[in-house]
């Protein structure tokens, strides 16, 4: 009885802009919107966003041949408080993504009824950045490396060569330049090259993410355990794999949240990433059309308890 449609019809619109047009001629009741126009349609009464899942940042490599400011913790925290990323997700995605300095997604549940970031609250690096505290611990890196000008300082932002990774990459170099004062220069590879890199550590930062495999903070904080492939950042600690380990075969699960709490306060202070943002999808969809679901794992429409009005 909970069911209202007998039948729904997917059509598979490989051009995005016929896809649209189809919406705004009555033929589509729901469609996504490209990123690459979301500037055009944020103000549609029909729009709506979600939260796709996707956590993004700038993954570092802390091993990489003469850099040795990579390896130092004071210069990461430079780079994660010199960025602001509102600023940066205005400029570079129109303000479609949603600026972010961790690591789990905010919509991942918690154990008490609420979600895991507001039971566990992190609060290190603003949102708008801290210019003060980010020339603070550039300054303690550079004493510590014996380098006198920052400009000595290069960093190599790698990322793929489409129009929208290369605006992300701009406005981060943009940033990081009349911030820190460093030098900062963009590679843009293609996609296969880019993750290839990044499995091989050929990289001194590159541009990532992940998108969760289930509703929990463990997917995304195994991550960076020592023992995980995708960790190819060269950061390894102790105590993190040993509170994840310990959260893996804990059955209370509020002492297994503290757990993971405790772990993403070690990774966020030793920051062998640079958080950036979560991504948001938009979508149109028509006034009339009820009970559509979205969700951040998996398939993230549900049409079966869809109605019409």
């Amino acid at each position: 009885d909970a069911i209202k449609l007998d039948k729904v019809n997917i059509l598979q619109i490989t051009d995005p802009n016929t896809a649209l047009s189809m919406y705004e001629n009555g033929e589509l009741d729901f469609v996504n919107i490209p990123n690459t126009i979301w500037d055009k349609y944020k103000d549609n009464p029909d729009t709506k966003l979600i939260m796709n899942g996707a956590v993004d940042w700038l993954r570092l490599n802390l091993d990489t041949p003469g850099k040795p400011w990579l390896a130092n913790k004071d210069f990461r925290k430079a780079l994660n408080y010199a960025i602001n990323r509102q600023e940066y997700v205005n400029i570079a995605t129109k303000g479609l993504y949603f600026p972010y300095t961790r690591l789990v997604l905010p919509l991942v549940q918690g154990a008490k009824g609420g979600k895991y970031t507001e039971e566990c609250p992190i609060d290190y690096y603003p949102e708008t950045g801290d210019l003060a505290k980010a020339k603070e611990h550039l300054e303690k890196a550079m004493q510590a490396l014996n380098i006198t000008d920052p400009k000595d300082i290069t960093l190599e932002l790698k990322f793929s060569d489409t129009a929208a990774d290369k605006a992300l990459a701009e406005v981060l170099q943009d940033q990081l330049t009349r911030n820190l004062g460093i030098t900062v220069e963009i590679k843009l590879v293609t996609y296969k090259q880019k993750l290839d890199d990044d499995v091989k550590r050929q990289y001194e930062a590159v541009y990532n993410g992940w998108m969760p495999d289930y509703d929990d903070p463990l997917t995304y904080l195994e991550l960076f355990e020592s023992t995980n492939s995708q960790n190819s950042t060269g950061w390894s600690n102790a105590e993190y794999d040993r509170l994840i380990q310990a959260a893996r075969s804990e059955s209370d699960p509020v002492k297994r949240q503290e757990y993971f709490w405790e772990a993403e306060k070690i990774l966020i202070e030793e920051c062998p990433f640079v958080p950036l943002q979560c991504r948001q999808l938009g979508y149109l969809e028509k006034d009339n059309l009820k009970g559509v679901s979205r969700y951040f794992v998996g398939s993230d429409i549900d049409y079966v308890y869809a109605y019409f009005e």
